[in-house]
Formats: structure tokens, C-alpha cells, sequence
């Protein structure tokens, strides 16, 4: 994955983690949300689609953990 790429969804991932650590669960599930719509749109372009579909799930799940809801 191109270090750029990279850099972005660990920005996305890292400010969840400070949300889910300061309390501010919605916050979270946004960034969380913010990082899979990335994904998917660098799928097949930048990433390739198993990590992409690796990388979603994953995220979906912690969304899941965190009772995100469907947004």
C-alpha cells in the first residue's frame, strides 16, 4: 500500500483510538466509519481488495464492539 495511503487510515485509526480513550464512543465510530469508506474507495487502486475486505471487516466489527449502529 503507498506510504500516503498508509499514513491517511492510520490518522483515521489513531483518532479512534484517542475517542474511544477520551470516552467519546460516537466520535470513534465515526473516524472508524470515516477509515471503511476510505477502504473502500481506494479498494482495487491503492489496496488490494483481500486487504481491502480484510481491513473492512475488521473495522466492522470494532464498530460492532463499540455499538456504532448502522451509521
Amino acid at each position: 500500500m503507498p506510504h500516503g495511503t498508509e499514513r491517511s487510515l492510520l490518522a483515521k485509526l489513531n483518532a479512534a483510538q484517542g475517542n474511544v480513550d477520551a470516552g467519546q464512543l460516537q466520535a470513534a465510530c465515526h473516524s472508524l466509519g470515516a477509515f471503511i469508506n476510505e477502504v473502500d474507495a481506494q479498494a482495487g487502486k491503492k489496496i488490494d481488495y483481500d486487504q481491502a475486505d480484510e481491513l473492512v471487516t475488521t473495522a466492522t466489527v470494532i464498530r460492532q464492539l463499540l455499538d456504532c449502529g448502522a451509521n
